[in-house]
């Protein structure tokens, strides 16, 4: 289960679910993934920046930091395997 949090334009801007497990301890704790930027990629405006934290008791701990610098749109697949 998740709360999806949305600003008065409609944008994602966090996301907070409390069904993940930290492999320290093997508990659940809070995990969000706040996005406070958005800009526009081609046609469509996209989230640009987010982060994912882990809401532990005895702090956030951040621990990844995501930013979006360019969008390919309907790109083809090549199976590189053959």
């Amino acid at each position: 289960q998740a709360i999806l949090y949305f600003n008065q334009q409609g944008e994602l801007i966090n996301f907070v679910s409390n069904d993940r497990m930290a492999t320290s301890d093997m508990k659940s704790y809070p995990f969000s993934t706040p996005i406070n930027a958005y800009k526009s990629f081609g046609p469509y405006k996209l989230a640009s920046y987010g982060e994912t934290i882990w809401q532990y008791p005895d702090g956030a701990f951040t621990y990844g930091r995501f930013r979006m610098k360019m969008v390919r749109y309907n790109v083809v697949m090549m199976d590189l395997g053959k």
